[in-house]
Order: C-alpha cells, then structure tokens, then sequence
C-alpha cells in the first residue's frame, strides 16, 4: 500500500526532478523480499501521478552480488487499469534506475539497501558453525 503523506517511515524518501514540476518518492514494499515501491508526485501539492507519457523509468542490475541475473529493462507500473493516484513500480533493493525524458538529461539513481534480516538467536548450549 502506498504511504500516507505524514508517514515518518525513514524509508520513504522524496527527490525532487530537476527541471520538472514533479518528484520521485521512494517507499518500502516487502522487506523481506527486498523491493522497493517508486511512484511520482505533482510537487507542489505532493499528490500521486501517473508516469506522464514520454516518461520511460529503467531499472539497471542492482550493485548487491545477491541479484546477479536481473536484466536491464524498462519498468511497468505494478497495477493495470488504476487510478492516478495507484500507479506504482516494484524494484530491488540496491536497483539502479534511469528516468529519461524527451529534451532533459537522463535522472539516476539507486535505490537503497536496508540490512538483511537478522537471523534468529542461537539457543544456549547450541553450536554454530560459521561457513563465511
């Protein structure tokens, strides 16, 4: 679900796009499958948009060694057929993404890398082995 404009998450970020009258927000999807949620803003009033039409977002292999086999691709929206205010795209943690508009240099940048999860404590009297 996208977050509500007041959400604190520090997760959820806003950059606005140079040259632009709007802005890429950046919220948590599933942490424990690792992805991010992109959508747009009108900036001045800070109210979801569709991609406008000529608006293309990339996604680039994340830097990350765990997602290896990712292809470079142009993104699609996670819904069909939404309101303005639904659209989203799904990317990975540590993804690179390209914004290209018509007439404008390309906008990029890389979406964050939280931590992995911490695993479950080892009982007392139990013994690990480290294969790292």
């Amino acid at each position: 679900m996208k977050p509500h404009p007041r959400d604190k998450n520090p997760y959820i970020r806003v950059r606005r796009i140079p040259n632009s009258k709007y802005s890429i927000r950046v919220f948590p999807g599933c942490p424990n499958e690792r992805f991010f949620c992109i959508d747009l803003l009108l900036t001045p009033t800070g109210q979801p948009i569709k991609l406008p039409a000529h608006y293309e977002l990339w996604a680039f292999p994340p830097t990350d060694p765990m997602f290896p086999a990712i292809p470079t691709a142009r993104l699609v929206p996670h819904e069909t057929d939404c309101a303005d205010d639904d659209q989203k795209f799904i990317v990975h943690d540590g993804q690179r993404i390209v914004l290209k508009r018509p007439g404008q240099p390309e906008v990029r940048f890389t979406m964050p890398n939280r931590p992995h999860q911490m695993e479950a404590p080892v009982p007392p009297d139990t013994i690990e082995l480290d294969f790292s």
